[in-house]
């Protein structure tokens, strides 16, 4: 079934669902008291139209065009399930909602719902919801978790009536909203400007650009300095990708490929490469616009300047609007070219929220009639901002406090003008409350001022309610949300979307900063013992939750829980030991409730099923107080003995734990006990792994002075060099190479420390390692030098500096490939223009005959074509098939390529180009006419290419034509991949079936990594086409090349259980190892994937021997 009709479908189930909406919408708004089961079902309803409505979209776009939908599929039996379901909820629903039945009796009317049919109904409606979303949310949640939206809806809704909407009528940001003046627009504000008129800003800004420019893609952060240690360039760089990718109606490709790849490997994607997506996303758009709020409140130091290094490269696709404070030398440095607009606070936004507050009740009944009390008050606080907003936020406080006229006048003498003084003349007015106001209003800064991250108001509240030597929690204790916000007089408020509380302000938080020490001398002691007493509470000892939906409720009763099971030990490093010591070991000593912390402090964000379970087993006290770097706690507990070798079930060593968080002491300490300096944690990492990692030298000198073994490698065959030279760590590499670490140790995928150094795009490592004898011409598995990998990637720096040390230009892979040849298929324009200026032989041919003109051509990067025909790329060169430029381009849909060489005077069959881009698409006709004539056989090159392009996208009719016209159904296009091959790959069900059906070969591999058909089916989740390849008979025990992997291996890799059940149930090989020796089992528990593990350990007890291979492997059949 074609899209439209799908769509079709889809429209129908959609609009019933709108009907079911209304209709229950009609009952919860008129029944009072409406049970919430019935809100419940609504927004299931809700959330479930909304995904109907983003689905039907794309089913009626070009995208969806290729797309053939069986009857068996999954969407469409999913379809059906769904209206035959609804229709019978609406049904119901009706007898409800017909004629005056509701007018005469909606009082008394109950929901028509028994309790297990509601929660029944919920959960089918979830369940679709999930089925139709599942996939695009499982890769934008593994992005980011950041909730982009909530600091910007705040921002709108804290807004007083027009309040800097002068802002969108500047000249300055009308040039940069047209294009006049640069990409870069800078708005800065002084401090007590910023946090106010600098937010109104970036959220006008933000919303105006989204109303007015449909076609333009809109991302946004909101810097805040209460939260700058979870403010990482990773979370920037993945939260800006991810609103991008929500704005559009499926994923790209390379996105999903980093998914894939990063989930199969256990690793986080590197920075670089999010970068490089989130440039390669804007390009879909018409024109992307990113905001960066309070840019100052980024940490300073690597993230700042990588953010904005960053900038720069985003400034060339994106326009870019940055607000902050002017000081910073590195923002002046980074962004003194840009448009620059001064933001102060206007005098019509500061009077009209003056007046609004002057509309209090109290301060109304106490003004009366007397207006020019009124405008005094206005022309004071107004005359006395000086260009800021935070003032007359304080002033106007002070104002409202008064209860006379008399007192208001006198008040207006003695207002503060200084940001620092409005801060200490309200903490004075706090001191003269009633002592119980004033303790909390003083407890509540304190814990605001000094908590680790933003606290929600829930767990704010418990936190206070702590009482010392109490082993229950008692809702008594609770204060009341509304009197701390009075309390602490205007200093607080609570953020109504994230019900975050945070101080008003960044400079009270610097003012706090300042005097902390006078104003909260007990902080940490305080807070340290709320969050141990809270973990020893009894209703913990029950140790962790069994499920979601158990921990779920844990934390609705005990919202403190997360927070103080996360930082007591961070609380804990900044007081004195005598404080916390005691309780510390009482909460170590309970073994429950130390699990139940343990289950709290991994399990992170609701982001997927089972999420709760995904916690350190076997995490002892040692691992806990070793993680939070608690010296006293750690000797205390080694005095108890403590098993200092414990490792959880990850493998991790407390020494492992140490090393890695670059703790000197515990590290000293722990060593001097006796722990083992060769212990393995972590997938097979040692201590000297870890803080090499992570850039440690202090451990990294004391672990090689107790005897580490430098040479040591992990399971991928990474030392301690290769660590430090992945991530850049410039001082661990010139400590290991002073201690004569090897250069030229390889990894299991052939790499040196030079290989990892330059593909992670590290240059000052790079420089180290060349300047220290480095061999810059090694070769990885596939005869990659490091200037081939970083040409590859286009990391333009390193390749320089490889240059410049006078690598080899003309170096070549295994296919004869040169770095020129990587950087053109890849579309590197500057990366080609530096290997031209050094000499790269243009006309270099790989083992298969092409030159840089045919990879680009083949990829379509229309600007690197130019420049290597400018620079004298031969246009008509031929490959090994007789295949051009030209018909690379065209078998590849490349439609401006191909205008652009034959312009240039390309030769070539007019008729077989025009075949060519006539196969992707629907023009039987054209296609039949073209072959009619004698200008073009299907066994010439167009003709063979042209079945591979009419694979590639599905198109039956075509296939058909060319096979019955002769076409060669094994032909292969430049990667070696036959018409199967694609069509496969792709996930085309029809045309794979007819290509085997006709005889095509299903164990054919493509030329690069040796994947099969089966093998790239899997990847790329066609699960259908998986199982008609092996009812086919398609080899699962075919590995690819790069480390070994079978089909099995992958699947397990990826975690998809009904993949690896159906690779099962066709026999592959439980047995078989990839080139590391691993098999699927252990794999399988490598990532804990615990569901897999349990499927084959149940298909190996289900096994019998059949005999062994030549080999003498164990071979294994179901029995």
């Amino acid at each position: 079934m074609d899209p439209l009709s799908v769509a079709s479908g889809v429209a129908g189930l959609l609009c019933l669902a709108i009907q079911v909406g209304v209709t229950i919408a009609e009952f919860t708004s008129s029944v009072k008291g409406a049970s919430q089961e019935a809100y419940k079902l609504e927004r299931e309803i809700q959330a479930f139209s909304a995904v109907l409505k983003q689905l039907s979209e794309f089913l009626q776009s070009e995208d969806a065009d290729p797309i053939v939908f069986e009857p068996t599929s999954v969407l469409l039996v999913a379809t059906n399930a769904c209206d035959k379901e609804l229709n019978a909820l609406q049904k119901k629903l009706e007898k409800y909602g017909k004629g005056d039945r509701v007018s005469r009796a909606i009082q008394r009317l109950s929901w028509p719902f028994t309790e297990k049919e509601n929660r029944e109904t919920i959960d089918a409606i979830h369940r679709w919801t999930q089925l139709y979303n599942e996939e695009r949310m499982e890769v934008l949640g593994w992005l980011s978790s950041v909730a982009h939206n909530e600091k910007q809806n705040d921002t709108l809704r804290r807004r007083h009536g027009n309040t800097g909407m002068w802002f969108l009528e500047l000249a300055e940001f009308q040039l940069w909203l047209k294009g006049d003046a640069g990409n870069i627009l800078w708005c800065k504000g002084d401090p007590g400007v910023g946090k106010t008129v600098l937010a109104y800003v970036s959220s006008l800004a933000i919303d105006h650009i989204t109303k007015t420019r449909k076609d333009a893609g809109v991302v946004f952060f909101y810097f805040d300095f209460s939260a700058e240690d979870e403010q990482t360039l990773e979370q920037v760089i993945s939260s800006l990708l991810k609103q991008l990718l929500l704005q559009l109606e499926e994923l790209p490709a390379p996105v999903k490929q980093l998914f894939d790849r990063s989930v199969m490997k256990g690793q986080i994607p590197q920075v670089s490469e999010l970068q490089e997506l989130l440039l390669s996303t804007a390009k879909r758009f018409d024109a992307v616009y990113l905001v960066i709020d309070a840019l100052d409140e980024c940490k300073a130091g690597d993230c700042r300047s990588e953010l904005l290094s960053a900038l720069q490269q985003f400034e060339i696709s994106m326009k870019l609007l940055v607000t902050s404070r002017p000081h910073p030398e590195d923002l002046n440095e980074s962004l003194g070219h840009a448009l620059q607009v001064k933001l102060e606070a206007v005098e019509s936004d500061i009077s009209d929220f003056v007046y609004k507050k002057l509309e209090n009740r109290k301060t109304k009944k106490i003004l009366g009639k007397d207006e020019k009390l009124k405008e005094d008050i206005v022309t004071s606080i107004v005359d006395g901002a000086h260009g800021m907003f935070l003032l007359p936020t304080l002033q106007i406080q002070a104002i409202l406090d008064q209860t006379t006229k008399g007192e208001i006048r006198r008040c207006l003498k003695t207002l503060p003008k200084k940001l620092d003084d409005n801060f200490s003349d309200i903490l004075k007015r706090i001191g003269v409350q009633p002592p119980s106001e004033r303790d909390m209003a003083h407890r509540v800064l304190m814990w605001i001022a000094h908590a680790k991250r933003p606290l929600k108001i829930a767990e704010l509240l418990h936190g206070l309610a702590v009482r010392s030597g109490e082993h229950d929690f008692d809702e008594d204790d609770l204060p009341c949300e509304d009197l701390l916000v009075e309390y602490c007089l205007g200093l607080v408020r609570i953020d109504p979307a994230s019900l975050v509380v945070r101080l008003v302000h960044f400079t009270l938080q610097e003012y706090f900063d300042k005097n902390s020490q006078s104003l909260f001398p007990k902080r940490n002691s305080e807070i340290t013992q709320a969050c141990l007493t809270y973990l020893c509470f009894d209703a913990f000892g029950d140790g962790p939750c069994l499920s979601d939906e158990e921990y779920e409720s844990r934390l609705d009763t005990s919202p403190f829980l997360q927070y103080a099971a996360q930082h007591w030990g961070d609380h804990a490093r900044e007081t004195l030991e005598d404080d916390y010591q005691g309780l510390a070991i009482e909460f170590c000593g309970k073994g429950p409730n130390l699990e139940s912390a343990v289950q709290a402090m991994g399990a992170g964000n609701h982001l997927y099923q089972g999420y709760s379970q995904r916690f350190p087993k076997s995490y002892t006290c040692l691992h806990v107080a070793t993680s939070f770097g608690i010296k006293g706690v750690v000797e205390a507990l080694l005095d108890q003995g403590v098993d200092i070798e414990a490792k959880y079930e990850d493998g991790e060593t407390a020494l492992c734990i140490a090393a890695e968080r670059g703790d000197v002491e515990v590290v000293r300490l722990l060593l001097d006990r006796g722990a083992q300096v060769e212990a393995e944690g972590n997938v097979g990492k040692r201590a000297l792994h870890q803080s090499a990692w992570h850039g440690h030298e202090q451990v990294s000198k004391l672990l090689l002075d107790k005897g580490a073994d430098i040479e040591a490698t992990d399971p991928q065959k990474f030392t301690a060099l290769h660590m430090a030279a992945s991530y850049g760590q410039l001082g661990v590499i010139k400590q290991l190479l002073d201690k004569g670490a090897n250069m030229e140790v390889k990894n299991l995928w052939t790499q040196t420390a030079l290989h990892r150094a330059a593909v992670c795009n590290h240059p000052e490592a790079v420089k180290i390692l060349l300047d220290n004898g480095a061999d810059a011409e090694a070769k990885d598995y596939d005869g990659s030098t490091t200037l081939l990998m970083t040409a590859s990637l286009g990391l333009l720096g390193v390749v320089k500096l490889l240059l410049d040390k006078g690598v080899s230009v003309e170096a070549t892979d295994k296919w004869a490939q040169t770095a020129l040849h990587k950087a053109a298929l890849g579309g590197h324009l500057e990366t080609v223009k530096a290997l031209l200026d050094k000499g790269a032989n243009i006309k270099a041919n790989n083992i298969y005959g092409e030159t840089a003109l045919h990879r680009v051509a083949l990829g379509g990067r229309l600007e690197v074509v130019k420049l290597l025909l400018e620079r004298g790329a031969d246009i008509d060169a031929a490959d090994n098939n007789g295949r051009t430029a030209l018909l690379m381009a065209a078998s590849n849909g490349h439609l401006e390529v191909v205008k652009l060489l034959l312009s240039k005077g390309a030769k070539g069959n007019p008729e077989g180009i025009a075949l060519l881009m006539a196969a992707p698409g629907d023009r039987l006709d054209l296609a039949t006419r073209l072959l009619d004539t004698e200008a073009i056989k299907t066994t010439d090159e167009c003709g063979q290419m042209a079945l591979l392009m009419a694979a590639s996208s599905d198109n039956l009719d075509v296939i058909k034509l060319l096979l019955s016209k002769g076409a060669d159904i094994e032909a292969k296009d430049a990667d070696g991949k036959t018409a199967l091959y694609r069509s496969a790959s792709f996930g085309h069900f029809d045309a794979t079936k007819l290509l085997l059906d006709k005889g095509a070969d299903i164990e054919v591999r493509e030329r690069s990594y040796a994947h099969t058909a089966l093998y790239d089916a899997a990847v790329g989740g066609h699960f259908d086409v998986v199982r008609l390849l092996l009812n086919r008979g398609a080899d699962t025990e075919a590995k690819e090349t790069v480390a070994g992997w079978t089909v099995l291996h992958w699947a397990t890799a990826k975690g998809d259980l009904d993949l690896v059940e159906l690779l099962l149930d066709n026999g592959a090989n439980i047995e078989a190892r990839n080139g590391n020796g691993g098999t699927a089992l252990e794999m399988a528990e490598w990532v804990s994937h615990s569901k897999i593990a349990e499927l084959i350990k149940l298909k190996m007890e289900n096994a019998v021997y059949i005999g062994e291979d030549p080999k003498g492997e164990n071979e294994l059949s179901n029995g």
